[in-house]
């Protein structure tokens, strides 16, 4: 977009979208609010509501499913005990679902497909000074695949990875080339994986032809028992049969994430709802490093949410989540991806608040570039 066709909205989400790129601490969910509310207001005397916007069959179903954790939170909380960081938690899932929500729900597709690109751009102008900035011979030597380790890893391959499956979408190879490399140079091995697989899969990523339902409901049947094997899974026997298999231990093939599934499964501490996972394993491992700066938490959000508010609150989760995205082949793909990446990372919650409201702006211009299509073919 050009600066003269800016509008007030445009302008405003950025600010909002910059401070969380350049982490103002608190003073980002300051903003967020305020725009929230600022922009819900106008949308009301309007008299336009979020239910009826274009894009409500894709964040809809997400809302609900964060009232029902919140619910089996509240019931818990009320046998076992109050613990105040539930709240924040409920803000880490609720903020990026309202400001996409509001700013697609004032938004044309073309309008959300250029903030997309001027996203893009922050990104790359955010990431490429670091990469800049540690690129010496001796960090180039350091890199080591077999640990997965390099200097020059960063949480934007997430947002480049996500970027690389846009520009497939929007057949733009050129710009998802460029995704994918960056995704690659920021070293997230999962994500160098997917980078990888979504150019090898890019014709399915275009496409925005309906997905079999029966496919649909086979992935949210494997994406609720996961969890549940998972913690049945983490036994002594089982690590013994892995080590004699593939000659690594469990805890050092996870990066020490079924440590820390079994360390939750024997505390009672995990009585509390959203977040009580986190909270203990911070706690827990602060003691055991004498440390009181680094947060821990599971890396597998599947397993937390599973742990966090049981098996119901397993179904609402991703049932809603592939509801909302699961809508054509190429958003189906992206659903994959997410939870697959939930399943060995930590993707919602703090810190990844800008990561879902790109997730979201995405979805949303993928079911209005569909409905767009399809409304072409009837008008013929």
């Amino acid at each position: 977009m050009k600066l003269k066709k800016y509008r007030q909205i445009d302008v405003a989400f950025l600010i909002v979208c910059i401070s969380y790129i350049v982490d103002i601490g608190n003073a980002k969910y300051a903003l967020a609010g305020i725009f929230a509310v600022l922009y819900a207001l106008i949308m009301a005397m309007n008299r336009r509501n979020l239910a009826t916007s274009g894009v409500g069959s894709v964040f809809s179903p997400i809302l609900i499913a964060i009232i029902i954790l919140v619910g089996i939170t509240i019931i818990k909380q009320l046998f076992n005990g109050f613990q105040s960081y539930a709240i924040n938690e409920t803000i880490y899932f609720i903020t990026p679902l309202f400001l996409a929500w509001i700013y697609v729900s004032n938004s044309n597709t073309k309008q959300v497909s250029d903030m997309l690109d001027i996203l893009f751009y922050l990104c790359v102008l955010f990431f490429i000074p670091q990469i800049v900035s540690r690129l010496t011979l001796e960090n180039l030597q350091s890199i080591d695949l077999s640990s997965s380790f390099s200097p020059f890893e960063s949480g934007f391959a997430y947002f480049f990875l996500l970027f690389e499956w846009l520009y497939f979408f929007k057949k733009q190879k050129k710009k998802a080339v460029v995704s994918l490399v960056l995704c690659v140079i920021g070293f997230k091995r999962f994500c160098m994986l997917a980078a990888v697989l979504l150019l090898v899969f890019s014709k399915i990523v275009g496409d925005n032809r309906k997905i079999d339902k029966k496919l649909v409901n086979i992935a949210i049947a494997c994406f609720v028992l996961l969890p549940g094997i998972t913690c049945i899974a983490m036994n002594s026997g089982f690590e013994n049969w892995f080590y004699e298999v593939f000659g690594v231990s469990l805890y050092k093939f996870t990066l020490s994430r079924s440590h820390r599934i079994v360390m939750l499964m024997e505390s009672d501490e995990v009585k509390y709802g959203l977040g009580s996972t986190t909270v203990y394993l911070t706690k827990a491992f602060q003691e055991i490093h004498n440390s009181r700066v680094e947060q821990w938490n599971l890396h597998n959000d599947i397993v937390r949410i599973f742990m966090e508010c049981g098996i119901l609150g397993s179904v609402a989760f991703t049932t809603a989540f592939f509801k909302a995205g699961a809508f054509c082949r190429a958003t189906f793909v992206l659903m994959i991806y997410i939870f697959l990446e939930s399943y060995v990372n930590h993707l919602f919650g703090a810190g990844s608040v800008l990561l879902w409201v790109i997730i979201y702006l995405m979805l949303s211009y993928a079911k209005m570039s569909k409905e767009t299509a399809e409304n072409s073919i009837r008008g013929q």
